[in-house]
């Protein structure tokens, strides 16, 4: 029985058609031998069938080490800030001051683009004729959305 633990049923009938005891034993003994080939071609088609799905290239799973990759999360997303674009298509060719939230951003020239980044949500606009007392268009409320960019013009 003590055999059987070791070697297994196949080895034991193999070695049974053996009328020689020693060469018997020897048999048992060569078996783990005899078996390796077979290991060995069953662990080489395993591989070539694994490098044929991952179409050649062989994949490794290491479990003492874990791989994080790191996605850098985009400023806007960071400060929940988005981006107010001014234009000024004046057709009397004047200048506005641009007020947001009741700031006085300054002067925004005539055929000049230019960028603002704000908090997310409702803000108001207001756009001041820069050398005139008044405003040159209603007032706005433009809706800033995070990472997005909202576009205003005044013309008049």
């Amino acid at each position: 029985m003590e055999t059987e633990k070791n070697y297994g049923p196949k080895v034991l009938k193999e070695a049974e058609g053996i009328a020689d005891s020693a060469q018997a034993r020897q048999a048992i003994r060569d078996w783990p031998r005899k078996t390796r080939g077979v290991v060995l071609i069953a662990a080489t088609t395993a591989v070539l069938i694994t490098m044929a799905v991952c179409k050649g290239t062989p994949t490794t799973t290491t479990s003492t080490s874990t791989t994080t990759t790191t996605i850098p999360i985009p400023e806007c997303e960071k400060n929940h800030t988005g981006t107010l674009k001014l234009e000024n298509r004046s057709q009397r060719s004047l200048d506005y001051n641009v007020i947001i939230d009741n700031i006085n951003y300054g002067r925004l020239k005539v055929g000049e683009i230019r960028s603002f980044e704000l908090l997310t949500g409702m803000h108001t606009l207001d756009f001041a004729w820069a050398d005139h007392v008044g405003y040159a268009c209603g007032q706005s409320r433009p809706q800033i959305i995070e990472c997005q960019t909202t576009w205003i013009y005044c013309d008049q």
